[in-house]
């Protein structure tokens, strides 16, 4: 029987890597984003799938949401998240 997907949900493959693990805990809550080469976001994080972050734009709820690499951002203090500087 599959699994039921809910909120929060983290398949087995993002439980595996502690990366992506850190960015769960922002699911479906609002979050500032910084992105390397796009600037900044804000909206509410959809879901973590592939390595991408699904952010939703709150004030245009009919338009796709943004895709951002987590390989572009990093943590530095709750509800913000800002550019990785290599």
């Amino acid at each position: 029987m599959a699994k039921r997907m809910s909120i929060g949900y983290v398949p087995q493959e993002l439980d595996d890597n502690p990366g992506i693990n850190q960015y769960t805990q922002y699911i479906g809550r609002i979050v500032t984003v910084g992105v390397r080469g796009m600037g900044v976001a804000k909206g509410r994080v959809e879901q973590i799938v592939n390595g991408e972050m699904l952010l939703q734009k709150d004030d245009r709820p009919n338009t796709p949401p943004i895709r951002i690499s987590i390989k572009d951002i990093a943590m530095l203090e709750p509800k913000t998240i800002i550019p990785v500087r290599y």
